[in-house]
């Protein structure tokens, strides 16, 4: 990483400042510098006169309550803004998962991850001041080829750990394909009550594996960010973001988990439509309206995250 010689660039007494301007013309520069401050060191971009927030700087450790509590806080100052990129990423989402458009819903999915580094920016750009009108993406193609290297990696050492503990798990509960009978000459019951029957035996394999995957998912998180805050350069951004991610574990986990929560409630109408014989179009669409309220929220909470990670501005209320 290149650390600045100084912050002299982020000078709030600047004639850029006495025009009005405020920290939205620092997006997209190095706002890092390799060190951390504590929960009162300002930051030098900080003027809550000219941002709406006070800046300070990050001390590398991550306060989920505080990125949870900042996020929810979004909405009351900014919320034009953040339900247009909600309803882009509803559309997206809800198109994705109908049936009838496979090969439309494949190009939805495409769409969901050249644009993942748009929503980031963009949750960046909420990190720097109150009021955002636009989203800009200075390093959109940095941060999209960090975020889709990052998960194929993420994925793949993910998907073969998963492996490894499903295999291990069968062998300890003693799961014996041989058990199970010959499906040549039964009939379509016998056959379903015995896929049945293998699926339950199988089960905690496949729990377990899915915990394991679950367990490399925070390494994910970190990158996209510093890439699309043009933290450093590709192989910086990949490597800050996975040493930011084991630093902060635990809590990283417990921020993922707040995500999972989010999606859970946003999907629970669509899904009483099979479970409590809700009207079809009523469970889609308050799922379809509750997507476009909380789906933000995830890109949000990781962007305050990834500022208290990585050193950077984090920003607070601005206090008179």
């Amino acid at each position: 990483m290149t650390v600045p010689d100084d912050f002299a660039r982020f000078e709030v007494n600047s004639a850029a400042d006495l025009a009005g301007a405020n920290a939205q013309r620092f997006h997209g520069t190095q706002l890092v510098d390799g060190y951390f401050g504590d929960t009162d060191t300002p930051h030098p971009i900080n003027d809550p006169a000219a941002n709406g927030y006070g800046h300070t700087k990050g001390t590398g450790k991550l306060r989920v309550g505080q990125a949870i509590a900042w996020t929810f806080g979004v909405y009351k100052t900014n919320p034009k803004f953040w339900l247009v990129i909600g309803l882009v990423m509803a559309v997206l989402g809800v198109a994705d998962q109908i049936p009838a458009l496979a090969v439309p819903g494949l190009l939805f999915t495409i769409a969901l991850v050249l644009l993942d580094p748009v929503f980031a920016s963009a949750a960046l750009q909420q990190t720097l001041t109150a009021q955002v009108d636009k989203p800009n993406s200075p390093a959109y193609g940095k941060a999209l080829g960090v975020s889709v290297v990052n998960r194929m990696l993420v994925g793949l050492v993910g998907i073969i750990l998963a492996g490894i503990a499903f295999v291990i798990t069968l062998a300890v509960t003693g799961f014996d394909p041989n058990a199970f009978g010959d499906a040549t000459n039964m009939s379509q019951e016998q056959i379903q009550e015995q896929m049945m029957n293998m699926a339950i035996a199988a089960a905690p394999g496949v729990v377990v594996g899915a915990l394991v995957f679950a367990l490399v998912a925070p390494f994910a998180v970190y990158p996209v960010f510093y890439a699309a805050d043009n933290a450093g350069s590709f192989g910086f951004c990949l490597g800050e973001g996975m040493k930011a991610a084991k630093r902060n574990y635990v809590t990283t986990l417990l921020l993922l988990l707040f995500s999972l929560v989010v999606g859970v409630i946003a999907a629970i109408p669509a899904a009483a439509v099979d479970v409590m014989g809700f009207n079809v179009w009523a469970g889609a669409g308050l799922s379809f309206l509750l997507t476009v309220l909380l789906a933000p929220l995830v890109y949000l909470a990781q962007a305050h995250a990834y500022r208290q990670v990585s050193g950077g501005p984090v920003p607070h209320e601005a206090t008179s």
